[in-house]
């Protein structure tokens, strides 16, 4: 699909998300978050990072949350990050 900046990067993976039908379980890891993940202020910081959990499955790893399962269908959205340090292990870095 291409690189998106961080705020096309959130569009494209909630229309992901309702797409696959995960809208519930979005809504599950948000409450998680919220109640957990202090540091986060705003709802946007919630959804984003809310977001990123579903799509990394992170939220698998987390002691307390009751609907460890995966999403119906695997998706990959790589950050720039991850680009970024794939290309310093490609070159030794």
């Amino acid at each position: 699909m291409g690189e998106f900046i961080p705020e096309e990067w959130l569009e494209t993976a909630l229309q992901i998300i309702q797409t696959v039908q995960e809208t519930k379980l979005l809504e599950e890891i948000k409450g998680y978050v919220k109640n957990n993940c202090l540091w986060l202020k705003s709802e946007k910081e919630i959804e984003k990072y809310s977001v990123g959990c579903l799509i990394s499955g992170a939220y698998m790893y987390w002691e307390k949350f009751p609907d460890k399962r995966w999403i119906n269908h695997k998706v990959f959205l790589f950050e720039l990050n991850d680009w970024e340090n794939m290309d310093r292990r490609k070159d030794g870095n």
